[in-house]
């Protein structure tokens, strides 16, 4: 068994996160795990104003929010989220999040990312 916590984890850095106020940290997957995981548990922190824009993946995501409240697009969708809701996006559909309130966001997010390195 390999337990792994999420006080150890680094953020991961890619150079767009800064510009858009968010953080992102792998808790466990492929950049946490000596074994190849199949899939990934993710901690995503949108600030006041921040968003990640619109991409796609060619996998399943499954978004849980922990904290705050974020405005989710997933395809056509536009819709509020808020603390305790979860969302699923389906493969190949874009998606987009936006913090429009006064406080941080936190949400996890399930998926099969594949390995990254910091840029």
């Amino acid at each position: 068994m390999h337990i792994i916590s999420r006080l150890d984890q680094k953020k991961i850095h890619k150079k767009d996160y800064n510009a858009n106020k968010m953080e992102m940290t792998e808790i466990i997957g492929p950049l946490t795990t000596e074994k190849e995981a199949m899939i990934s548990l993710r901690e995503v922190t949108v600030m006041p104003g921040g968003q990640v824009p619109k991409h796609k993946h060619s996998f399943e995501e499954i978004y849980y929010l922990m904290y705050g409240i974020i405005e989710m697009t997933v395809g056509d969708d536009t819709v509020q989220i808020r603390r305790f809701d979860s969302v699923i996006v389906p493969p190949n559909t874009e998606h987009s999040i936006k913090n429009n309130s006064d406080t941080d966001a936190v949400y996890l997010i399930i998926g099969k990312f594949e390995k990254e390195l910091n840029e």
